[in-house]
């Protein structure tokens, strides 16, 4: 991350408590997000992203019949196309790996419930 992305982060977060903006993080608790973020093609997936792809992996869940091709229907197909060889294969297997953690994560919420806070 470059001084000026880092700088623009760092005003976002501000701007975020002063303005008691947590849209963000609860979109990303929701989605099974702890602090560490999603990595796609060398680029942290923002919130929203990650959001949108959990509903997709909650769509596939809830639709087991298109299972089989779930990775696959995760694809930027864009971004897929503009890829070498190798940086195709990573980019399956890193997003491989994000459905595995959410389809987790949407198993556990769906078997026991949304997380309550404990008082």
């Amino acid at each position: 991350m470059s001084k000026i992305e880092y700088r623009r982060q760092i005003k976002l977060i501000r701007e975020r408590i002063v303005n008691r903006d947590y849209e963000d993080l609860i979109r990303m608790r929701e989605a099974g997000i702890g602090t560490e973020g999603y990595v796609v093609n060398t680029r942290m997936l923002t919130a929203e992203e990650a959001y949108e792809m959990y509903k997709k992996v909650i769509y596939l869940a809830e639709h087991p019949e298109l299972e089989i091709n779930a990775v696959g229907m995760l694809i930027d197909r864009e971004l897929y196309e503009s890829l070498d060889g190798a940086a195709r294969e990573r980019y399956v297997l890193s997003l491989a790996a994000i459905y595995k953690t959410m389809r987790a994560h949407y198993e556990c919420r769906s078997q026991f419930g949304p997380l309550q806070k404990v008082r």
